[in-house]
């Protein structure tokens, strides 16, 4: 069997060259019913503050503002990639960003959340440090609308979306944190959870936060079969190339 992943496809040239899609790619999701769109703040600012202002509602509905940063993340700097569910009127409804690719362990904004745990940092910077010169990026600000459309089963574009932002910046692995209760879509589209660091209570002490993993070269084997299918799916649309045979994938 070929142990290289799918998604692995042309990883190598994307990481030596830093190319990803276009400055906007988009595609449909049928598992969404809405179109994703991957773009830039600098490409969308109108979009970008779209974005930062029904992501700062969605965190005050649940009372977790505090973890936004919306100050920090407002002007864009932060933000390498994000991506938008737009509903078939083309209202948004949701989405993610993502920061990085990183070049040292302290770039990631976990280090900045244990940093009441001194153990679990360096435990983090470790891991980051090993993972670094295969290509590291974060996922951040996964968010849905409070009021508007509902795209979807809660959880599934933060699920497949840690996939999509490796495969469009070319990195092999992403970074997360996320707290207990909502780890399911995450550990079934692949994640693996640093169970050596122990959790912290970010935002705040209702929660505890945990360190998750997405290995591109792995995900074949981490996530549920369903899952997996779609990921690639949403990959292959992504990029616009062909998705591979069900027996060239298997071989």
């Amino acid at each position: 069997m070929n142990s290289t992943f799918l998604l692995d496809r042309g990883l190598g040239e994307r990481m030596r060259n830093h190319v990803l899609v276009p400055p906007e790619s988009s595609y449909f999701d049928h598992e969404l019913q809405c179109t994703v769109l991957a773009t830039t703040p600098s490409a969308r600012p109108d979009l970008w503050r779209e974005f930062v202002e029904g992501a700062r509602e969605s965190y005050s509905h649940f009372g977790v503002e505090k973890a936004l940063e919306y100050e920090r993340i407002a002007d864009g700097s932060t933000t390498s990639l994000f991506f938008a569910k737009l509903s078939r009127s083309g209202e948004l409804c949701g989405g993610l960003r993502v920061q990085g690719p990183y070049s040292y362990p302290q770039q990631t904004h976990a280090d900045l959340e244990w940093a009441s745990s001194p153990t679990g940092r360096a435990a983090l910077r470790s891991m980051v440090a090993d993972r670094l010169p295969h290509g590291v990026v974060e996922m951040k600000t996964v968010w849905s609308s409070v009021d508007g459309p509902r795209c979807g089963r809660p959880g599934y574009l933060g699920a497949i979306g840690a996939s999509l932002a490796a495969a469009v910046l070319g990195c092999r692995f992403t970074l997360a944190t996320s707290a207990d209760h909502a780890v399911g879509p995450y550990l079934d589209s692949g994640a693996v959870m640093a169970a050596h660091i122990d959790p912290v209570p970010y935002p705040d002490h209702r929660y505890n936060t945990r360190i998750l993993w997405w290995d591109q070269r792995a995900i074949h084997a981490t996530a549920s079969a369903e899952t997996y299918r779609y990921i690639s799916d949403a990959v292959d649309a992504l990029l616009g190339r062909a998705p591979i045979p069900t027996e060239a994938a298997a071989s």
